[in-house]
């Protein structure tokens, strides 16, 4: 089929700039956008073949770095982003809402295609936007989704290697909890990277089929003015979904407008002890809630991080799973105020600017669901 457009393209969401491969086939009656795995991205071989495949079968591709080059690096060396699956289901609503806008794909019914952690953004995402009309994963990680499954109509596709034991069992699990049009399909002799012969054509045409039987030649309004309503129902029920098991009768008591903003730093200009700092802080303050909730608190002092440290500290016997040690506790503080300086007081224009926008879209979506909000410090 004759490619009409074939290009590298630079995305903005709310908190940075990401890069794409985009192609376009003439006529193409649909597109799929790529959510890569833990410690992938737009080049991967095998999402690559894949995306190639579907283009022949008359469908547009969307490959794209869900991270941006420093993101990468500190994933690279903290394994952290991989597996924030709220971040990286934040960053695919962005990138389909941006593919949406664009006169070339707009008109297109948008599918997603995940491997490994990706599977389960692409079905987090999935479970917000009614726009999504199929999906497939490969290989992938959906029993990090599933709370989220139940929501998802979107017919989709589990494709696990027959060798790939304890993934079997996950997207079993998946599978049973979804309550849209689903299917299993479990190919045999192949490993999780389905790098044996003849494994990844049979993912391809797979998908293939599934995308082209699945995705309307043009895509209905299904949504409509609803969209942005959709992304921001997204953005609050992976915030709501991050502390679900804290120990609170009511959980709407516990929603903050900073769960809702970017759940990782860039430390990588930050000195060395900073960005070691930043490690201990990430690797203690992930274990109850998402780090969006403290990485986006208005605050700055000593004393505006005092409560918040001592909760974890002081007060953790009720909850032991939070407590941190006398030594963390000071390394963490350290961060803290280091990075407070640096993104809060030096660039205090930016970040009042995204604190707006945050309490705006909070108010917005917790009026819609009768939500309100946390009056308690968090934790």
């Amino acid at each position: 089929m004759k490619i009409a457009t074939e290009e590298t393209v630079s995305i903005p969401t709310a908190d940075a700039r990401l890069t794409g491969d985009l192609t376009v086939p003439k006529g193409a009656r649909g597109i799929v956008l790529f959510a890569h795995g833990s410690g992938s991205g737009r080049l991967s071989p095998r999402n690559r073949f894949v995306a190639r495949e579907l283009v022949h079968a008359g469908l547009a591709a969307l490959l794209i770095d869900l991270l941006t080059p420093e993101e990468e690096k500190t994933d690279d060396a903290t394994a952290e982003l991989r597996f924030d699956i709220p971040f990286l289901a934040r960053r695919l609503a962005a990138v389909s809402n941006w593919l949406k806008s664009r006169p070339e794909t707009r008109g297109l019914a948008l599918g997603y295609f995940g491997a490994s952690t990706g599977a389960a953004a692409a079905l987090t995402a999935a479970a917000a936007d009614p726009d999504v009309f199929a999906v497939v994963s490969r290989g992938g990680r959906p029993d990090l989704a599933l709370e989220f499954l139940p929501r998802v109509t979107a017919p989709t596709l589990l494709i696990v290697g027959g060798e790939d034991g304890p993934v079997i069992g996950m997207n079993e699990a998946a599978a049973a909890r979804l309550r849209t049009e689903r299917r299993l399909v479990i190919v045999p002799g192949a490993t999780h990277l389905f790098e044996e012969p003849g494994a990844l054509e049979t993912v391809a045409r797979l998908a293939a089929e599934w995308f082209v039987a699945r995705l309307p030649a043009a895509a209905p309004a299904r949504a409509g003015a609803g969209r942005k309503f959709a992304a921001g129902a997204l953005l609050l029920a992976l915030a709501s979904a991050a502390f679900a098991a804290a120990p609170a009768k009511d959980h709407s008591e516990w929603l903050f407008p900073y769960d809702l903003g970017p759940a990782s730093v860039d430390v990588s200009s930050y000195p060395a002890r900073e960005q070691s700092s930043y490690r201990v802080f990430a690797g203690n303050c992930s274990q109850c809630h998402t780090l969006a909730r403290s990485i986006n608190a208005p605050f700055v002092s000593r004393e505006d991080w005092e409560p918040y440290l001592s909760r974890m500290h002081v007060l953790a016997k009720p909850q032991p799973w939070t407590e941190i040690s006398a030594a963390d506790y000071g390394v963490i503080m350290d961060f803290l105020l280091y990075d407070s300086h640096e993104r809060k007081v030096k660039r205090a224009a930016a970040f009042r600017k995204q604190s707006n926008e945050l309490e705006r879209l909070f108010a917005e979506v917790a009026k819609a669901r009768g939500l309100k909000k946390g009056t308690a410090p968090p934790r």
